[in-house]
């Protein structure tokens, strides 16, 4: 959100909804399909992009080693 306001980078992405959609998309549609990616669909397409070989992971803020139990 923050990169949309500057005036390039709005008229960029409203050339790549016309070239892409046909249309212009608001904000609102945007996150709404953010919003609709879930844990699953974000593990198969890592699993499908990196393989099952060993990957670190950064976590930002307090974190244990329990909320990351998911992702080995």
């Amino acid at each position: 959100m923050l990169s949309l306001e500057s005036s390039h980078s709005r008229m960029s992405k409203l050339a790549k909804d016309e070239l892409i959609y046909g249309k212009r998309t608001s904000l609102e549609q945007m996150l709404t399909h953010i919003d609709r990616v879930t844990v699953d669909q974000v593990s198969t397409v890592g699993h499908e992009l990196f393989g099952m070989t060993p990957l670190a992971i950064t976590g930002l803020g307090p974190l244990s080693a329990r909320a990351l139990h998911g992702y080995r």
